[in-house]
């Protein structure tokens, strides 16, 4: 479970940051 919850944290991370860099890209482009 404790593996399960690491993973759930990273990818919850990893789409925070993607979302946050989103705008950034988008806006450059």
């Amino acid at each position: 479970m404790s593996l399960l919850r690491s993973l759930q944290n990273l990818i919850g991370m990893g789409l925070i940051s993607h979302l946050a860099l989103a705008p950034r890209v988008l806006a450059v482009a």
